[in-house]
């Protein structure tokens, strides 16, 4: 599943997203790509993963749900962080 991201002006500039594993339907990952440079460090990518992990809550019967980025990703370690995950692993 990969809703769009886009500007006030209908501009698509990204996607949010969710997996999971079959053997634990009730836990997903999330994941946010902004592909147009343009838009980096605005905080669209925050607002937007916030209002996915909403909707993600109020529309599901979600148990848990991480997020899962590369070390090297400093902007969504940032995000992540900002929007309470807690590194738990390596």
């Amino acid at each position: 599943m990969r809703p769009f991201i886009a500007t006030k002006d209908n501009l698509p500039i990204g996607w949010v997203s969710r997996y999971g594993e079959t053997r634990l339907p009730k836990v997903w990952l999330v994941g946010i790509d902004i592909c147009d440079d343009r838009f980096l460090s605005r905080g669209l990518g925050t607002e937007a993963l916030t209002l996915w992990i909403d909707y993600l809550f109020e529309n599901s019967d979600l148990h848990r749900l991480g997020l899962d980025t590369w070390s090297f990703n400093t902007r969504m370690a940032h995000v992540a962080r900002k929007l309470g995950f807690v590194f738990e692993g390596a």
